[in-house]
């Protein structure tokens, strides 16, 4: 009832003498309101495209790093596949210089060091990684390779053994802790990760490691 009342009112003034009178007088100044009001509209329109364009731009940019991340990976991996150790460190090191703090580079160059045996630079990249996420079972997981390789092993067991108790899903981790058990005559421990591990890998692949794990419990099994 009073909205309607309001309404009326409006309506009334608005057809009254005074306000024809008012909008002669100030003809110049609801013009002036009127551009303002066009061009923030236009300008929030420019704002709202160039906004859309720089989030195309940045996707537009990640994708691009993704991808060359991934290539880099596979020329350095193919130069480790073929033995060529000096290349793929050359190969990663290039890589860094553009993303210093990217982590499948960094995992890449720490086993690099560690196939040349130069176990201290892989270990001083694990250390770098684990700083920044103590939580990288990857990280952990490649750095007892590295201690095991580089004599570490009681490093390297309690290592996976922390990797194994948070991520019970991880099969690497199993085989690689199973091997450390063979190796410091853990048999039953051994027997049980070799376990576990084939139990995490589909029946079907045919990576060497599967097979070499059924190999090492079936003989460890004998013997017991």
């Amino acid at each position: 009832m009073i909205f309607k009342e309001m309404l009326a009112n409006s309506i009334k003034w608005l057809q009254s003498e005074d306000f024809q009178l008012w909008f002669k007088k100030n003809t110049h100044l609801i013009f002036l309101i009127g551009l303002i009001l066009l061009l923030s509209f236009a300008a929030l329109i420019v704002h709202s495209i160039r906004g859309n364009n720089q989030s195309t731009e940045l996707s537009d940019s990640s994708s691009r790093a993704v991808s060359e991340i991934q290539e880099l990976l596979s020329k350095s991996n193919s130069a480790l596949g073929q033995g060529q150790y000096d290349q793929a460190v050359a190969i990663l090191g290039e890589a860094l210089q553009k993303y210093p703090h990217q982590q499948d580079l960094l995992l890449q160059l720490g086993m690099s060091y560690r196939k040349m045996k130069r176990h201290g630079e892989a270990e001083a990249i694990y250390q770098q990684l684990l700083q920044k996420n103590p939580d990288c079972m990857e990280c952990l997981n490649n750095q007892a390779v590295n201690l095991l390789q580089w004599g570490e092993t009681k490093k390297a067991e309690d290592i996976l053994k922390q990797v194994t108790g948070k991520q019970a899903n991880y099969p690497e981790a199993f085989l690689n802790l199973a091997i450390v058990f063979e190796k410091t005559d853990q048999i039953h421990s051994a027997v049980k990760a070799y376990q576990e591990y084939l139990k995490l890998v589909p029946m079907n692949d045919s990576r060497p490691e599967p097979a070499m794990a059924r190999e090492r419990l079936r003989h460890l099994e004998e013997g017991l």
